[in-house]
């Protein structure tokens, strides 16, 4: 009896432990990259929560060697159990980068590409590139599969031809954005957008995101080459269906801004806002 008892204290015991303190310690280690990486380690358990953080926010860093759109396609080519975890997507040149012309170059058929196996985006944020056309020369345009976000941030951005065709592109790329925020934008404005030589063999007209939210206008420079974001405003005042903005946010560094903007969106947004927000500078 004596040494069956001794042998039942030297078999190993498992431990489980219960899934909600597995998370709370995951969710702890949320911003540890190494600590993840052992996490996802440690069992199949672990691994969907560890991936999660891991992956849930990704940066296209494109100055980097490695990190372009390209790179990132490749990549997911490779780790696909990454795609389904990616819910902010952010692709970003250099802020220090004074002139477009140095600026990385963004074609938007790129930007198609890369979305496409993003089935969880919710976030996008594109900023310090120079926009290009829909895509290289001779290279295949493939229609993008229309997606609704939370909220898509462009801003520090300018085009190729600097009209404001390619930021109409990128915008037609979704049917629905519940928060828009448009930052300093070097462009000027194109009133026939459907005949603009940017736009290439696709009319963004038709087919602009419809927000449903929130938009917001934040112009840092004060500088009249950065005041690409009146564009944003007539393609608000003019899409159809109509947006049905509730909030609206404007940061601007010249007060003249203010007057001219708000005498553009209040009579046709004025019954459906409920906040307005207005930062003036100091």
């Amino acid at each position: 009896m004596a040494e069956m008892h001794s042998s039942e204290r030297t078999q190993p015991r498992s431990c489980v432990v219960p899934g909600e303190v597995t998370d709370n310690i995951i969710d702890y280690l949320h911003d540890d990259t190494n600590a993840l990486r052992a996490g996802a380690l440690v069992s199949r358990a672990w691994l969907p929560s560890c991936q999660h953080h891991l992956f849930s926010t990704t940066f296209c860093q494109l100055t980097q060697p490695g990190r372009g759109l390209t790179d990132f396609l490749a990549w997911l080519a490779i780790a696909r159990y990454a795609a389904a975890q990616i819910s902010t997507l952010i692709i970003d040149g250099d802020l220090n980068v004074e002139t477009s012309e140095a600026r990385p170059k963004v074609y938007i058929q790129d930007v198609v590409d890369a979305l496409e196996p993003l089935t969880s985006l919710v976030d996008l944020t594109i900023g310090s590139i120079t926009l290009f056309p829909r895509h290289h020369t001779n290279q295949v345009s493939h229609p993008p599969t229309h997606r609704t976000l939370g909220t898509f941030t462009i801003g520090l951005a300018a085009t190729f031809d600097n009209t404001s065709g390619p930021i109409s592109q990128i915008l037609s790329l979704f049917s629905e954005v519940e928060h828009l925020v448009v930052g300093d934008l070097e462009c000027m404005w194109t009133p026939d957008i459907a005949t603009a030589p940017s736009l290439g063999d696709v009319s963004p007209a038709h087919h602009t995101a419809q927000v449903t939210r929130s938009l917001s206008i934040v112009s840092a420079t004060p500088t009249e080459k950065w005041t690409g974001y009146q564009g944003v405003v007539d393609l608000c005042r003019h899409s159809e269906p109509k947006w049905q903005l509730k909030e609206l946010l404007l940061a601007f560094q010249r007060v003249a801004f203010y007057s001219e903007t708000l005498g553009r969106l209040l009579p046709d947004f004025g019954t459906s806002l409920t906040r307005l927000s207005v930062q003036l500078p100091m």
